[in-house]
């Protein structure tokens, strides 16, 4: 690729072209032979950037859906052309991704194995196009190939490498973004023709248009530019000295004006989709400004630290400690920008602003930053790191020669230097990485394990058209406290796919306290009981102790039955039976409410049978006599927060009875079974 150019224009007409002499300086009017690199050598290097790549990621082609894959999927599933559709109550309006995801459920329908595929495809192309983009602002191939290393390795870029269709927002967003920035610079490229130039500038248009229609926070393409344009080809304003004031504005409005009606047009169709959708399209704008700090402070750590996750974030702005304590940290962050802009070179300005113009666009747009979000982040960041590296090296060159060295071995000082530079940042970011796609790993092998569990439920209850699901993992910690995506926001979506008009309705439930962010409720136990209650639902409750998916029914009453037949006094049989044995009839006594196996602190309740004679215990073997089956479960101890009656087993002469009293009205007391809830 060719050096990057400056130019002043005058009376409209673009004239001598200056082109910087190193990495990162600003345009000083000498030419310079543009870099010359063999295609063997472009070819090797993009080759070696795929093997990073899959050897990164490329484990999480074996990896289902999670989360909101499943949601996002549901939502492309009615195609092409519904995805131009304002979504009710979304502030998101990504028709574009929409459409991707909608061609890909055409071609593959559920299976994940080929989303993983298109996005690290898509992933390596970014990165790709970031080394073409980095060779090119530095003319430095050795800068380009440095940068997209950095960048894929980066460490907490792991998520939109491998969460397959949410990705699909923002691998194409990025892609398109970086195309439009390229595009840009071929339209300031003096050496091309003119046609050739302004095919250049219709490129960057159309990126421009379509970037926000992947993801939002894309807007910013014109943003990224007109810092390009002050900081590096304006030398941060020399050329309205040189030029004068009208030469300069006429050159702003041929690159800008277009961009700028472009721009207000998306604010006023933002303005329209909030009224149609019902929700604000920026919802962070609507915040306190205060509550954008610690986004603010740990988006800048995120993207210019690689290897950075929550737990370091959390000591690194002193969370733990005070709540304000983070900014100590913002402040620190701003004098090292601030010392950075004040006295290194425009290019180096030039990129910094470009990554803190895509924090803010992230935090004021969509509220926070998400691992995936720092695709966008990190570009700016990796080419500034490469840059770095080579500057240094630089220097280390120049000392080689001042202590006599020969050119050669100046030069092999200049990239080993750099190389030993890379060396940490590599090592923190694949660390990071590594540790986090194993996490993902096992969050998706039990999220596969236990979807394959609900559909032998739902296969195994063909009347059900209510399902219920109870304390279904939403999200699992990491090691370096992230949070990987399990069933968060997935079951409705998931019921849709696989099982299309199947379920009136899915009721998504928690019997704790759900966290804010999710869309469950929490469920009392006479809730619950109210939601299980009809023929046609289906209980699915998520056993934590176990890891596995048990069918869940309401707690079931312990009920007197009695046999008037059966001598003066009658038979005894308690049990939770809904039905009672022939000449059996049910009386008004309720010895309390036996719960299924969904509380760890439970033991089982049998019915027993001997003779004629039925009886509950607590032994399995039912003592020697006839088992009958579980009646339900007992707590062994009263839990707290739950009312709960003691269960006596009693007996009079033969017959064996159960009571809530200790006394057994007047019979002998053969012990504590256990606690029943009083009410269900």
């Amino acid at each position: 690729m060719g050096a990057t150019l400056a130019y002043s224009w005058q009376q409209d007409t673009l004239i001598v072209p200056r082109v910087r002499q190193s990495a990162g300086s600003a345009s000083q009017g000498s030419s310079q032979r543009k870099e010359r690199v063999p295609g063997i050598a472009v070819f090797c290097a993009l080759s070696l950037l795929f093997i990073e790549i899959i050897a990164l990621y490329g484990r999480s082609v074996s990896f289902g859906f999670a989360g909101d894959d499943w949601t996002l999927l549901n939502q492309a599933s009615p195609g092409i052309a519904a995805s131009f559709a304002p979504t009710p109550g979304s502030y998101h309006y990504n028709p574009l991704a929409i459409s991707a995801r909608a061609i890909m459920y055409k071609a593959f329908g559920v299976n994940p194995m080929p989303y993983h595929i298109v996005t690290l495809l898509m992933f390596w192309a970014c990165a790709a196009l970031l080394f073409w983009l980095a060779w090119r602002l530095s003319d430095r191939f050795f800068v380009g190939i440095l940068t997209a290393v950095v960048y894929a390795a980066f460490g907490s870029l792991y998520e939109v490498a491998i969460w397959s269709v949410v990705a699909f927002q923002q691998l194409p967003a990025l892609f398109l973004y970086l195309a439009g920035f390229m595009l840009y610079l071929f339209w300031h490229d003096r050496a091309l023709r003119r046609s050739l130039r302004l095919w250049a500038y219709a490129g960057f248009i159309v990126c421009l248009v379509l970037t926000p229609l992947v993801y939002e926070p894309t807007i910013t393409l014109v943003v990224a530019c007109a810092l390009y344009r002050f900081f590096v080809l304006d030398q941060l304003g020399k050329r309205l000295k040189q030029d004068g004031l009208v030469a300069t504005a006429r050159s702003w409005l041929a690159d800008f004006s277009l961009p700028a009606v472009l721009f207000i047009c998306y604010l006023i169709f933002k303005v329209w989709l909030a009224r149609v959708t019902g929700a604000a399209q920026a919802p962070a704008l609507n915040q306190p400004l205060a509550s954008h700090g610690l986004p603010l402070t740990w988006g800048i750590l995120q993207g210019f630290v690689p290897g950075t996750n929550i737990v370091q974030l959390a000591s690194w702005t002193f969370t733990s400690v005070s709540p304000n304590r983070y900014l100590i940290t913002l402040v620190a962050e701003l004098v090292v920008l601030g010392l950075l802009l004040i006295f290194t070179n425009n290019l180096y300005r030039f990129l910094i602003c470009w990554d803190l113009a895509m924090v803010l666009s992230l935090i004021f747009g969509l509220g926070s930053i998400q691992s995936r979000h720092l695709a966008f982040i990190v570009a700016p960041a990796a080419i500034l790191y490469a840059l770095i590296f080579l500057d240094v090296g630089k220097w280390a060159r120049a000392m080689a020669i001042r202590l006599g060295a020969e050119r050669q071995l100046a030069v092999v000082v200049m990239g080993t230097t750099a190389l030993v530079l890379m060396a940490p940042v590599l090592a923190l970011g694949v660390q990071c990485s590594h540790a986090e796609v194993a996490d993902w790993g096992v969050a998706q092998a039990t999220t596969q394990r236990l979807t394959g569990q609900l559909g032998g439920f739902v296969a195994a209850n063909p009347q059900a058209t209510t399902l219920v699901v109870i304390d279904f993992p939403q999200v699992a910690n990491s090691r370096y406290g992230e949070f990987d995506y399990m069933f968060l926001n997935a079951i409705p979506a998931i019921m849709d796919l696989q099982y299309p008009g199947r379920f009136v309705q899915v009721v998504v439930a928690r019997t704790q306290e759900p966290l804010a962010w999710t869309n469950t409720v929490y469920e009392t136990p006479q809730q619950l009981t109210d939601l299980a209650r009809p023929r046609n639902a289906l209980v699915l409750e998520y056993n934590a102790t176990t890891g596995n998916i048990a069918q869940w029914a309401p707690p079931r009453p312990l009920i007197a039955y009695f046999d008037p037949n059966d001598g003066p006094n009658g038979s005894h049989w308690v049990s939770t039976q809904p039905s009672p044995p022939p000449g059996f009839k049910a009386t008004s006594q309720r010895f309390g409410y036996l719960i299924e196996d969904w509380q760890s602190d439970a033991h089982p309740l049998y019915g027993c049978v001997a003779g004629t004679q039925h009886f509950v215990s607590d032994d399995s073997a039912c003592e020697g006599q006839q088992a009958l089956g579980i009646e339900g479960y007992l707590f062994a101890t009263a839990p707290p927060g739950v009312q709960v009656v003691p269960v006596y087993r009693c007996q009079a002469l033969y017959d064996h009875s159960v009571s809530n009293d200790a006394s057994c009205g007047g019979n002998t007391n053969e012990g504590l079974l256990g606690y029943a809830m009083q009410q269900p």
